[in-house]
């Protein structure tokens, strides 16, 4: 009887490790950014919300990924670029504007 307890015991705990080893990753969240300039004019902005995702525990490329799209100041290319994040299907999106 001990014996075959010992045995359902040891199946047991190799099964769970087993599920986990076969478990499937968490899933990173990804942020779609939409900047209606560059990067560089507006560095302070950009930043802060790095800052702002490190203030709340994200690390950038390890626990969220961003995907940056910048129209350079070409108004017109905006639609295209948010189209791209949408294919993309990140699950949130930030936009800057000049003011």
């Amino acid at each position: 009887m001990k014996v075959q307890f010992l045995l359902f015991a040891l199946c047991a705990q190799l099964l769970f490790i087993v599920s986990f080893a076969h478990a499937e990753p968490k899933k990173i969240p990804k942020i779609g950014f939409l900047g209606a300039l560059s990067p560089s004019a507006v560095p302070a902005r950009v930043s802060a919300f790095r800052q702002g995702l490190s203030s709340h525990g994200y690390i950038e490329g390890k626990t969220i990924l961003v995907e940056y799209r910048w129209a350079e100041g070409k108004f017109d290319l905006v639609p295209a670029l948010a189209a791209e994040l949408v294919h993309l299907n990140v699950d949130g999106y930030r936009h800057l504007w000049p003011n």
